[in-house]
């Protein structure tokens, strides 16, 4: 998050800031030398260690490098001398002397460091932040048929000692999305180990084995450094108890179950999720 480490000067020229109700969105120019143009580029997307470059202006609007332009304005006295260069002037340092580097800043869907989300409070689990990620919740609701014993509790207002011989009881279902815009490999091998797994620890509010992996959806994605990757997509269902329990067929009442009396062979595996991102 700290300024770029090449020395540059801003030009008075195409600096704006606008506003909406989608937020702020800031432009600025930089001018610098052509040899430093792409070093400045690869700090103020967030290439190196320190993150993206976060806009300077303000205090209180979380606006970070979005985008960048980096076009050649002026060359020295002796260019006109100089031999045509192997990469035509298109690298770094080579022909022109100055560049100028116009940045758009704007808020990123997802907190990009503590800075920018007082308490965790854009977080699904505010005690274990995740920056650099978009987090989302669908709150529904799905229809469980019931039959028997499960509805031996349920009665009538009008008849006390006489219950539903079966009927559809709709129950909530919360669904959790994490999303990493870019990764920059396929971490295929890494999701296919939580297939069929609940979480083993508290994690998101949800106590263990409420939290059941659905799936992860990995697609192509353009990263900021100009190669190709991956963009990543975690499902998560939160049930109302644990996912390895179900009815007992008399009782009606949830329990554990396992597979052939061995209690360590459940439906589904307890694993941690502390290390879903990929």
């Amino acid at each position: 998050m700290p300024p770029p480490s090449v020395p540059y000067a801003m030009s008075p020229e195409g600096f704006e800031v606008t506003s909406d109700e989608n937020g702020f969105r800031a432009t600025a120019s930089f001018v610098l030398l052509w040899a430093d143009a792409f070093t400045f580029h690869d700090q103020i997307m967030g290439l190196t260690a320190f993150g993206r470059w976060r806009f300077p202006g303000s205090s209180f609007s979380y606006l970070y490098a979005k985008s960048a332009r980096i076009v050649p304005v002026a060359m020295g006295e002796d260019a006109v001398a100089r031999p045509i260069p192997v990469a035509m002037g298109m690298a770094p340092g080579e022909f022109w002397t100055y560049a100028r580097v116009d940045v758009v800043f704007e808020t990123p869907t997802f907190p990009e460091s503590a800075a920018d989300d007082a308490g965790g409070s854009l977080h699904l689990n505010p005690a274990n932040p995740i920056y650099g990620c978009e987090q989302s919740v669908r709150v529904g609701t799905k229809a469980d048929s019931k039959t028997g014993k499960e509805l031996a509790e349920i009665v009538f207002d009008s008849d006390a000692n006489t219950s539903p011989a079966e009927a559809s009881v709709y129950k909530g279902e919360s669904h959790l999305t994490l999303r990493w815009p870019y990764v920059p490999y396929v971490p295929w091998a890494k999701y296919r180990a939580f297939k069929n797994t609940v979480n083993l620890n508290p994690i998101f509010g949800c106590v263990k084995g409420e939290l059941l992996f659905v799936g992860a959806d990995i697609q192509p994605a353009q990263g900021p450094n100009g190669r190709p990757g991956r963009s990543v997509t975690v499902d998560l269902v939160v049930g109302e108890d644990d996912w390895n329990k179900l009815p007992h067929p008399e009782t009606g009442v949830l329990g554990l179950v396992n597979y052939g009396g061995d209690t360590t062979k459940r439906l589904y595996t307890y694993k941690s999720f502390a290390d879903l991102a990929p």
